[in-house]
C-alpha cells in the first residue's frame, strides 16, 4: 500500500486537488446562488411593500403628486380639476362626442425616455424604467402581484392635443407600455415616500414636459353615466377591487372606464375602432351589462351590428342617449392621459337597456369591483352637491374627481340636455 501511494503520489495529489477545487467551486456557486436568492426574496418583499402602500394610500399619493408638480416648473402644464392640463384641453362647455376630432399620424420618438442602440443597428430602442431585478414594471407585477385582469392588449399612443383634436400615433403600442411608463411613475412615487427620497425620473420628466409625444403616454376613457329621471339626475359609481386590476386598485371611479384601444387584433380593427363612442359602448356592455369581453386575440372584427349595440345606436339617434366630451388631462401620479366623457340616458331608455323595466334588480358587482347604490331599488345615486363633493374629497381617482367636478359645475346643462335639439 505504501509502495502504491509512493508510486502514484503525484496523481493522488492532483486528484485531491481537483476534488478540492470542485468542492470549492460548488461552495462558491452555492454562496452566490444563496446571495442571489436572498436578494430576489428581499426584492419581492420590498416590491410588495410598495404595491401594498399604493393600494392603501391612493389619496395621499395623489396629493403628494400634486404637491410635487407645484414645486416644479413644468412649462405648459397646469393643475386644473385634479389633472395636469394645457390651456385648451378642457372645453368651456361639454361637447357632443361627435365634435371631437381623432387623428392618426406618424409616430414620434419620445425624447424624455431612455433609449439604447439596437444591436447591429444604428436605430435606438426605448427602454422602460425598471424597478430592479426585472426588465420592466409589468414583468414584476406579472410574476409577483399578478391581478385578475392583466393582458397586454394593443393600445393607441397619444402624441398631441390641439383644441378638440386628439392626435395619436399610427404605430401600435400596448397596455404594458402604459404600465411600464405610467404605472412605474406611480411606483416610484410610493417608493420615494417610503424611503424619503425624491422621485428622480418623475421630476426630470416634468421639468422638460411640453407635449405628450415626449413621453410614452397612453390614454384611458372614463365615462360618467347619468340617468335623467323626473326626480332629477342619478349617477353610477364603481368601487374598484384591490386585486382585480393592475392599477387604480381600491378606489372609487366612474363607470364605465377602460383603455382607449381596438377591440382585437383584426387588421381592420386598428382603424375602425379608433372611435371614442365605440370604445364606450364596449366598456358599457362589459361593465354594466356583464357581457363577456371580446377576446383581443381575435382576427375577426368586432360586430357592432349585434345587440345591445343596435339598441344603443337607435336610442342615441332618437335623442334618448347623448354622449359628451368634457376634455382630457394627465393623471398627476402616472402622467397618462384620461379622456373625460359623460353619457346621459333617459331613465326609460336606460332601464330598457339594462333590463330594469322588467325587474327591480340592480347590478351589485362586476369583474372589477362593486357598484354603489342607495338601496332604494334603483340604479345609482342621486346627483347632489353633498354626495358629489364627498366623492371628490374621498378616495377616488383623479379622473373621477375631474369628471365629477365638471359635471357638478355643468349640472343644469346635463339636466336639460335631452330636451335640446341636436
Amino acid at each position: 500500500m505504501i509502495e502504491f501511494i509512493t508510486k502514484y503520489s503525484a496523481l493522488i495529489g492532483i486528484f485531491i486537488a481537483l476534488i478540492s477545487m470542485i468542492v470549492g467551486l460548488l461552495a462558491v456557486h452555492h454562496y452566490r446562488l444563496s446571495r442571489r436568492t436572498n436578494r430576489e426574496t428581499l426584492f419581492r418583499k420590498r416590491f410588495m411593500e410598495v404595491r401594498d402602500f399604493i393600494k392603501a394610500n391612493r389619496k395621499s399619493l395623489q396629493q403628494r403628486a400634486a404637491e410635487d408638480f407645484h414645486s416644479i416648473n413644468s412649462g405648459r402644464l397646469s393643475f386644473r380639476n385634479h389633472l395636469l392640463v394645457c390651456d385648451d384641453w378642457i372645453p368651456e362647455e361639454p361637447l357632443p362626442l361627435s365634435d371631437v376630432g381623432l387623428v392618426m399620424t406618424d409616430d414620434i420618438a419620445p425624447s424624455l425616455c431612455k433609449r439604447v442602440k439596437r444591436s447591429n443597428s444604428h436605430e435606438e430602442a426605448v427602454v422602460p424604467p425598471s424597478p430592479g431585478y426585472y426588465p420592466s414594471y409589468a414583468e414584476a407585477i406579472k410574476d409577483i402581484d399578478r391581478p385578475g385582469v392583466f393582458e397586454n392588449n394593443l393600445q393607441y399612443r397619444l402624441l398631441k392635443v390641439e383644441n378638440n383634436r386628439l392626435i395619436y400615433s399610427a404605430d401600435e403600442y400596448s397596455y404594458f407600455d402604459k404600465i411600464n411608463f405610467g404605472g412605474y411613475l406611480d411606483y416610484e412615487m410610493a417608493q420615494s415616500v417610503l424611503t424619503r427620497q425624491k422621485p428622480v425620473l418623475k421630476h426630470n420628466i416634468l421639468k422638460g414636459f411640453r407635449e405628450p409625444s415626449q413621453y410614452i403616454v397612453l390614454s384611458g376613457i372614463s365615462t360618467l353615466t347619468l340617468i335623467q329621471s323626473r326626480q332629477g339626475l342619478r349617477f353610477l359609481l364603481h368601487s374598484r377591487g384591490t386585486h382585480e386590476t393592475a392599477s387604480a386598485m381600491n378606489t372609487m371611479h366612474v363607470i364605465p372606464a377602460g383603455e382607449f384601444q381596438p377591440s382585437c387584433k383584426a387588421t381592420l380593427s386598428w382603424n375602425d375602432d379608433f372611435d371614442l363612442w365605440k370604445n364606450i359602448l364596449r366598456e358599457t356592455a362589459e361593465e354594466i351589462l356583464l357581457m363577456k369581453e371580446y377576446p383581443h386575440v381575435n382576427k375577426d372584427p368586432f360586430n357592432y351590428k349585434a345587440e345591445p349595440y343596435l339598441t344603443f345606436e337607435k336610442e342615441r339617434k332618437a335623442g334618448n342617449i347623448k354622449p359628451y366630451y368634457l376634455g382630457i388631462g394627465l393623471d398627476p401620479s402616472t402622467l397618462q392621459a384620461e379622456i373625460l366623457t359623460c353619457v346621459v340616458y333617459r331613465e326609460k331608455t336606460f332601464n330598457k337597456i339594462v333590463g330594469a323595466d322588467k325587474s327591480d334588480t340592480v347590478l351589485r358587482s362586476n369583474h372589477e369591483g362593486e357598484l354603489v347604490h342607495e338601496g332604494d331599488g334603483k340604479w345609482g345615486m342621486e346627483f347632489n352637491d353633498e354626495r358629489v363633493m364627498s366623492i371628490i374629497a374621498g378616495n377616488s381617482l383623479s379622473a373621477c374627481k375631474a369628471i365629477m367636478q365638471i359635471a357638478l359645475e355643468k349640472r343644469e346643462f346635463f339636466i336639460n340636455c335631452l330636451d335640446r335639439e341636436e
